[in-house]
């Protein structure tokens, strides 16, 4: 049996690794780990959950983990949840643990007044598209756009 819970300063690390794990399976990409990991301990500190691991009770290993950050709409007054760092090691794929981990995101937006649950998936990773779909997401009528900053010398 698998527990869904909020995440703690002791799931740093394992979060760290999925989110690691995730950047080289979805886009081929090497993060680097000292800045993935001060950026999840900056968002385990505070009042609102912002992560969600899933722990499989029979050997209390974190076998999944999600996370949220919420965007402020005025035209709604209310905030979307944007889902990011989604990720199932793969022996937990396949056993509907996605599904149960997005429905106790939603239920919990909903609690907090969020008008709906966003995300964005790489063009390329069709199992996850596929999954969030059969979890009731829709492709959205916008395009993301980003432009790259030079980065701050400290």
């Amino acid at each position: 049996m698998e527990l869904i819970r909020h995440a703690t300063s002791i799931d740093a690390p394992t979060i760290v690794q999925f989110i690691m794990e995730e950047a080289r399976e979805a886009e081929a990409l090497a993060l680097d780990q000292s800045i993935v990991e001060k950026g999840v301990k900056s968002t385990l500190v505070g009042a609102v959950p912002r992560y969600w691991v899933v722990v499989n009770q029979a050997d209390e290993s974190i076998i999944a983990s999600a996370s949220i950050y919420t965007e402020w709409s005025d035209w709604n007054n209310a905030n979307y949840w944007w889902l990011q760092s989604f990720y199932l090691v793969p022996s937990a794929r396949g056993q509907g643990l996605a599904q149960r981990l997005l429905q106790q995101i939603a239920n919990e937006a909903i609690e907090a007044g969020a008008i709906e649950l966003r995300l964005y998936v790489h063009k390329d990773n069709q199992r996850a598209s596929a999954s969030y779909v059969k979890a009731g997401f829709d492709t959205a009528p916008y395009d993301i756009l980003i432009r790259k900053l030079p980065q701050k010398i400290e």
